[in-house]
């Protein structure tokens, strides 16, 4: 079964980022954070190689290019809408070459190569999977 993971992140940029951390901290320290949660989570990403990082805003590539952790990994703009639209169209585009999408945000410190392994192995018989959010 081939599935295609697909990471939802934004340009590290201070004030764009991190937001309600940045209350307590400030838009610098907020962003730091947000980029060592993002390359963090990417490292536990790595051996996998059909990886899409779907950034914004549409015109930040070169802000995103530090984050690809494979040659083999692609990245595209999330483009217009909610996050629900965004999220709903990224899985449409990929299914044409996939057979399942797992679908990430940045902020998943705690996720684990088995835990993406066991998401994968449950899409085999399930047509949605989701994962536990201890933060709501």
């Amino acid at each position: 079964m081939k599935v295609k993971i697909v990471v939802f992140l934004k340009a590290p940029r201070p004030g764009f980022v991190k937001t309600r951390l940045a209350s307590s901290l400030d838009n610098v320290e907020a962003c730091r954070a947000y980029t060592r949660l993002a390359h963090y989570f990417l490292d536990t990403l790595s051996p996998y190689p059909d990886v899409e990082l779907r950034f914004a805003p549409d015109d930040a590539q070169q802000e995103i290019l530090p984050f690809m952790k494979s040659p083999q990994w692609t990245m595209k703009p999330q483009g217009d809408g909610d996050l629900g639209q965004r999220m709903s169209r990224a899985m449409q585009e990929s299914l044409p070459d996939a057979d399942g999408v797992l679908i990430f945000g940045t902020d998943c410190p705690y996720i684990e190569t088995d835990d993406v392994d066991t998401a994968i192995e449950a899409l085999k018989s399930s047509d949605v999977v989701l994962g536990p959010a201890a933060d709501g």
